[in-house]
């Protein structure tokens, strides 16, 4: 199949789909690297958002677009790590989309451009939150309906979800 990469300002992207036609999109996959960052400029510091606590940008995509199958990836990394990251060991990638199908095709992107996909569940379950701490230490990524991906010491095989937990402040 076809597959479309959305690698645009957040702010532009629904017009972006809109403009593509979402029946052109339609049984594509559609690998999105957006992310909602306001163009308002930060708080204190603190970047802001257009959309709400109880939505996504993707959701609102696959809304526009409800026939193609997307799939969240490269939004948590700047653009001179997409392609063959120099750390190690392999980094990981979170994803997340509704399309089992879809996701396996960004896995298989991701691993030939040097990524280790981890699937965080469907669309519907972006990731909200991520927190790192030192290298080598704990990774957590927390997700809208309160599951977690976490990655202790080791190798890249020790993620592995963890339903309903709290998230971290």
């Amino acid at each position: 199949g076809e597959i479309v990469v959305l690698a645009v300002k957040g702010t532009a992207a629904e017009s972006v789909i809109d403009q593509a036609g979402p029946a052109n999109l339609a049984g594509k996959t559609v690998i999105d690297s957006t992310n909602p960052i306001s163009d308002e400029p930060p708080n204190n510091g603190v970047i802001r958002y257009f959309t709400s606590a109880n939505e996504s940008l993707m959701e609102r995509l696959q809304t526009k677009a409800p026939q193609a199958k997307f799939v969240k990836a490269f939004n948590s990394v700047g653009n001179a790590f997409m392609v063959n990251p120099p750390f190690k060991p392999t980094p990981a990638m979170f994803i997340c989309g509704n399309d089992a199908g879809a996701k396996q095709e960004a896995s298989d992107i991701l691993t030939k451009v040097g990524w280790l996909a981890v699937d965080i569940g469907g669309g519907e379950v972006p990731v909200r939150r991520t927190v790192s701490f030192k290298r080598g230490e704990l990774v957590r990524a927390a997700c809208a309906d309160g599951t977690f991906v976490v990655k202790g010491q080791g190798d890249e095989r020790d993620w592995v979800a963890l339903p309903k937990l709290e998230a971290p402040e």
